[in-house]
């Protein structure tokens, strides 16, 4: 698979006379294939957001066109790939008219999303505080609700919590997606005025909508960063991914992900609490670890430091330390949850304006409520200027900040959903901040293991003709010599993070911009082995061997702090993640419980001392992934817009988060069902 630097590609992208230029002098060292790639990847033959994109896709089409003209067919299948994205899109948009969305005045519809948001998400919050319906209308117009089928009544959020955390969840995370494509994140939402009842009960049809258009989004970021056939018989159309390798692994990889945060939770909240809760003050405006404003920031920020391997907050990105990043969203969170306390506790419904359902204030205003709790000024500064939600922005979970004119507006039940610790990691990443420092908790802990496993090891750095070549971990295992270098990469969720995790890892297929000189994860490996493989002596003289000891073999090891989906072996370079390299140094295998039988499989690679024919078997097939494996299957789903059905496949997780399987899982994982005694307690 061909990896391309997208972020250089739709810098390209955004200026016609930038690209068509560029794309010109492409072709003429490059195949059709290369050339339909790029331009897929690069976004330039769709954008969502911009209905002009189409002008710009046609031209570069023609001009494709006019370049390879014994390659028509190949260029008229990608044609038709873009105009089937198109017509799905249009199609969800008239399904959208049809549900009144239309009477709206374009000029309002921003502002009466944000408010039936607020009122939607705002009574789905109390619902899941257990509050009855007729409580939750004192404050709400309406109300959430789940509704049972066969008993004709209303149930309590417990009966299916995970459901609707799961909607809660959902509705926070694509609302930012949403509010781009009304024009709120130009900087001016229009005249805040009281919004007409029927107007935000409409409005209500942007939010039913979301999982028809969150899944559009998803399907047309499969299609640009690993490509998709598009298949139409009549009224239904197939979407087939071109690379399911890719999609299984990018599920496991979050599943795993997924369960690392619970067991850091779980961890946090059994741990004894006794000295934190000494450091606890809502008022501190000492930064942590010193001081915490609440519990969750404590654990945020144990969380951002598991997730970096770093025990320092104070390390800066953007010119911000750790520390002061995860305190202004837990500030922000706070005033959120605060505020809808307030608004519940008040008894009554209010007016439907903008000032009386969200939090409104200056930019001034945040600096000084982030100053009074410790954030330097010019820090607060720059943490405002990158929470403004922008149409560049991932979500208003990373960027909570909707502008308008001079003002800054927060929508309190979303911001209540900001998980601090993973919106900073998104955040940095979507501005392609380098998070790729190793942490020396990571560092110390890989030669702290190794060395007590007697397996001498140690850090090796040397500057040559003024460049520098260090790696963190070097040892030797039965005579083999082995090079580790530590990374710290954000945990990609999308399809697009995944590609760009991806990128990072192993490389671009070629050079977009020729100027830039960043390596990637394998590249830096293979110059630093280089280096102390042509200067062995070197090697020597550090690790304290014979001089006339030479290695059997040489082996590169690239640890990544991101949970990986698959096994990966590129460029002569073995890649893991700390989590399985960690544990085969533990001598810990994987397991997982289904019900209250803990599945642990028997691996002999556990067993005994390590070895190097041992860690070459993990680095070729670590059992995490093996195991997760087994839990991820494919899936097909059917979903009718307005006059197209649209067929896709997709992966899941059999498990989840609460314990569902089959006779056939089971199967996969070596039970029986009379093995597995399921309590009704661990299920709900």
């Amino acid at each position: 698979m061909n990896l391309w630097n997208h972020y250089e590609l739709e810098n390209l992208s955004k200026d016609r006379d930038e690209f068509i230029p560029f794309l010109n002098d492409f072709m003429k060292n490059h195949s059709v294939e290369d050339t339909l790639e790029m331009i897929r990847v690069s976004g330039i033959c769709f954008n969502i957001y911009n209905k002009g994109q189409k002008k710009i896709s046609k031209k570069v089409i023609s001009n494709i066109k006019a370049f390879y003209k014994n390659d028509i067919d190949k260029i008229e299948e990608v044609e038709r790939a873009i105009s089937s994205i198109n017509s799905i899109f249009e199609d969800f948009y008239t399904l959208r008219s049809s549900r009144e969305l239309n009477q709206i005045p374009k000029k309002r519809e921003a502002i009466t999303f944000i408010i039936s948001l607020e009122i939607m998400l705002g009574s789905l919050i109390e619902y899941i505080n257990g509050h009855s319906l007729f409580r939750i209308k004192e404050v709400y117009p309406y109300v959430f609700s789940l509704f049972d089928e066969g008993k004709q009544k209303i149930v309590t959020a417990e009966k299916d919590m995970d459901r609707v955390l799961g909607i809660a969840d959902s509705i926070a995370e694509f609302a930012g997606s949403l509010l781009k494509s009304m024009g709120g994140a130009k900087g001016n939402l229009g005249k805040l005025e009281t919004m007409s009842m029927n107007h935000v009960r409409i409005a209500r049809e942007h939010i039913e909508l979301f999982d028809l258009w969150s899944t559009l989004l998803n399907l047309e970021q499969k299609w640009r960063f690993i490509g998709a056939d598009f298949n139409i018989d009549e009224r239904k159309v197939n979407f087939q991914p071109n690379n399911e390798n890719f999609l299984k692994a990018q599920e496991i990889s979050k599943v795993r992900f997924k369960n690392q945060k619970n067991k850091w939770f779980a961890d946090f909240n059994l741990s004894d609490k006794t000295e934190l809760e000494n450091r606890i003050d809502p008022n501190t405006s000492s930064l942590p670890p010193k001081y915490y404003l609440c519990e969750d920031e404590a654990f945020f920020c144990i969380a951002i430091g598991e997730f970096l391997h770093t025990h320092n907050l104070d390390i800066k990105c953007l010119g911000v330390s750790l520390a002061e990043w995860i305190r202004a969203y837990i500030i922000i969170q706070l005033e959120a949850k605060d505020y809808l306390k307030e608004r519940f506790a008040s008894k009554e419904v209010r007016p439907l304006n903008i000032e009386d359902w969200t939090i409104v204030k200056k930019d001034t205003e945040w600096e000084n409520i982030f100053v009074s709790k410790g954030i330097s000024h010019s820090s607060a500064v720059e943490i405002i200027k990158n929470f403004k939600f922008t149409i560049d922005s991932k979500d208003l979970l990373d960027c909570p900040f909707i502008v308008h004119n001079d003002s800054l507006i927060v929508i309190p039940s979303v911001a209540s959903h900001i998980d601090p610790s993973m919106s900073l990691i998104s955040l940095l990443t979507k501005k392609n901040v380098n998070i790729s420092f190793k942490g020396t908790g990571l560092e110390e802990d890989i030669l702290r293991k190794l060395n007590k496993l007697n397996i001498f090891s140690k850090r090796l750095k040397r500057i040559h003709n003024g460049e520098t070549y260090e790696c963190d971990a070097v040892f030797t295992l039965n005579n083999n010599l082995f090079f580790v270098e530590l990374k710290a990469f954000g945990q990609p969720l999308t399809t697009r993070e995944y590609y760009n995790f991806l990128l990072k890892v192993q490389g671009e297929y070629e050079k977009i911009n020729c100027n830039n000189k960043e390596r990637s994860a394998t590249e830096q490996l293979n110059r630093i082995v280089d280096f102390y493989a042509n200067n062995i002596n070197i090697v020597k003289e550090e690790m304290e061997l014979e001089n006339d000891w030479m290695p059997k073999k040489i082996y590169k090891v690239i640890v990544t702090t991101a949970m990986l989906g698959e096994s990966m072996y590129y460029n002569d370079c073995y890649i893991i993640d700390t989590s399985a390299f960690v544990r085969f140094l533990d001598r810990t295998p994987p397991g997982l419980f289904i019900g209250k039988t803990f599945l642990k499989p028997y691996h002999e690679d556990f067993e005994g001392e390590i070895t190097s024919e041992k860690l070459i078997n993990i680095l070729n097939n670590p059992p995490q992934i093996e195991l997760s494996n087994i839990r991820v299957r494919k899936e097909y789903r059917n979903i009718p817009l307005n006059d197209l059905t649209l067929e896709y496949q997709y992966f899941n997780d059999q498990l989840g988060e609460f314990i569902k399987y089959d006779k056939e899982l089971l199967q996969r994982l070596g039970l029986s069902m009379e093995e597995i005694a399921v309590s009704k307690k661990i299920i709900e």
